[in-house]
């Protein structure tokens, strides 16, 4: 409920810096503002598993965490490879 108008006024940040012509303040402005929309999208996943087993958070944290990482590193490679 809250990703989708977060997801909007990140888009919105973002595509307002190409409007920008030459004031590097107003783009970065707009990229911090999109930057701090970005917590109102990725909370789901961190609090769900807060909540399903809170003694095991840390695991599933860094179960979760290590999955996307590595998927992140090795995704150039199979796209270019």
């Amino acid at each position: 409920m809250i990703g989708g108008p977060g997801g909007m006024a990140m888009a919105g940040f973002i595509a307002g810096v190409g409007y920008v012509d030459c004031d590097h303040i107003l783009a970065v402005t707009l990229l911090t503002i999109s930057w701090a929309f970005s917590g109102l999208i990725g909370v789901g996943p961190h609090i769900s598993a807060l909540d399903m087993s809170p003694q095991h958070a840390g695991l599933c944290f860094l179960y979760t965490f290590t999955v996307i990482l590595a998927l992140g590193q090795t995704q150039p490679f199979i796209l270019l490879g």
